[in-house]
């Protein structure tokens, strides 16, 4: 056999290894570069302090406390947030209200969990005594592709209200809306919780929350949280307004626990 066929036969068997090589290595490299993400932590908990003053031409001082806490023993998840916010100017004060809720919910799988949820709200300048809601329903991970995760919450529940100028109102209600997380960088993320609330007792007797967050780190355990909610009652207590909202600067405290 002549130099040059054998040197191309070599060269043949050389190029079909390396290919070889190639096809049998590339699985394990497409696998290390889709690697599960990290599961939640087990626990998680934060705590936030709002405090601005306004001193001079106007005088004004606004309140803000709050946390939360979240608990994952698998298959379940264990939610509590509290908020507690006021205002106060020169004539007074002139906002406050308190809010609350729990949830429990257990995982069906991967994307779909069934939940129940108390909420507590307590506002006297939207007129609102005590408003109690408990509701179940299910939760559906619509999105859940690194950085962006966004779920659907749909329930059916009852709602009382306890009004200052206007008889108590009380109804079975049907609750819907999604929840969506944006990991904008591995120091701060996006978040928006939306809610829409129907009566069945009036028509007219819906509304709308929604909760836009944007947070931070300064530190592995501090961090900054610009935060505005708004809440918006189409058939509100008469004498108020439809829509309240609430803009908030604030300093949060986080403490994890990651899990087994």
């Amino acid at each position: 056999m002549r130099y040059d066929a054998i040197m191309a036969t070599c060269s043949t068997r050389t190029t079909r290894a390396f290919r070889l090589a190639i096809l049998c290595l590339l699985p394990a490299r497409l696998a290390a570069g889709q690697a599960a993400p990290e599961p939640p932590p087990r626990f998680e908990s934060t705590a936030q302090f709002t405090l601005l003053a306004n001193t001079g031409n106007s005088e004004a001082t606004s309140l803000g406390i709050g946390g939360d806490m979240t608990y994952r023993p698998n298959p379940w998840v264990y939610t509590a947030k509290t908020a507690f916010a006021q205002n106060e100017d020169k004539d007074g004060l002139s906002a406050r209200f308190f809010g609350g809720l729990f949830r429990a919910a257990r995982t069906i799988n991967p994307r779909l969990a069934a939940y129940s949820q108390y909420d507590y709200l307590r506002d006297l300048f939207a007129g609102i005594e005590q408003r109690h809601t408990v509701e179940g329903g299910l939760s559906f991970l619509l999105v859940d592709s690194a950085p962006h995760r966004l779920r659907l919450d749909g329930a059916i529940g009852y709602q009382k209200e306890l009004r200052l100028a206007r008889d108590d109102f009380d109804s079975a209600v049907a609750i819907v809306g999604p929840g969506y997380r944006w990991v904008i960088s591995p120091t701060s993320a996006f978040a928006d919780e939306a809610r829409f609330t129907q009566a069945f007792a009036d028509a007219d007797a819906w509304k709308f929350d929604n909760t836009a967050s944007l947070t931070a780190a300064l530190t592995s355990v501090f961090s900054l949280k610009v935060s505005n909610i708004i809440r918006y009652a189409h058939d509100p207590v008469p004498g108020f307004k439809q829509t309240d909202t609430i803009t908030s600067v604030a300093l949060v405290m986080s403490i994890t626990r990651p899990g087994p």
